[in-house]
């Protein structure tokens, strides 16, 4: 279990380093050789490389679709943003907004004043993720994806203020990540106790 959880950990640490642009990837390439020419080994880096390349590109691919739907006519002028822009636009997917009422189809009051009590005390990425984890899982809401439930909170809850989605769909990526013998890693250590937390509070809300 340690090296398992290790392996996630410099996996995401390599991740999110290339994502908010402190190291790129020839950095950590640079880094592999640099280890090696002293006569280390980095078997869990050299395995993890191959793998995050196709989640960045996944998480690129949800921040070109983003700049899609917030470009302004200064930045359709330019040839080069044209095409950059048009390109992920082809291939992404419609981005559905639904308010929340629509997204509850039964009990819909309290189950909105659950989620009400949950965000008003925990609000980081990975409290939205387990939340929506758990309405889903619970069959609370109807399905959707993290974009149409983040939007659906922001409209809902203009009071508040909620971080990126980017942040809670990599908490939902990691928390569904599959751990053996049928666990994920919601399922276990601190996540688990975060899990159970949100599911107390939206309980005692409904109940």
């Amino acid at each position: 279990l340690s090296r398992c959880m290790a392996r996630l950990i410099i996996r995401a640490a390599i991740k999110r380093s290339i994502a908010l642009g402190h190291r790129t990837k020839e950095d950590w390439e640079k880094f592999r050789k640099v280890q090696k020419s002293m006569g280390l080994t980095l078997p869990v880096t050299d395995s993890t490389m191959p793998e995050f390349e196709n989640d960045i590109e996944f998480d690129n691919d949800i921040e070109a679709e983003d700049t899609v739907a917030d470009t302004t006519e200064e930045a359709a002028t330019s040839e080069k943003k044209e095409e950059a822009i048009k390109m992920p636009a082809q291939r992404g997917r419609k981005r559905i907004r639904k308010p929340l009422e629509e997204l509850i189809p039964t009990n819909t009051d309290k189950i909105i004043d659950g989620i009400a009590r949950v965000i008003r005390q925990h609000s980081k990425g990975n409290h939205l993720a387990l939340l929506f984890i758990f309405l889903k899982e619970g069959s609370h809401i109807e399905d959707c994806d993290i974009t149409t439930f983040h939007d659906a909170l922001n409209e809902k809850f203009t009071e508040h203020k909620f971080v990126g989605v980017r942040s809670v769909q990599k908490a939902h990526n990691e928390l569904l990540m599959p751990m053996g013998g049928g666990k994920r890693i919601i399922d276990i250590g601190q996540s688990k106790k975060d899990f159970e937390m949100i599911t107390q509070l939206f309980e005692k809300a409904v109940a």
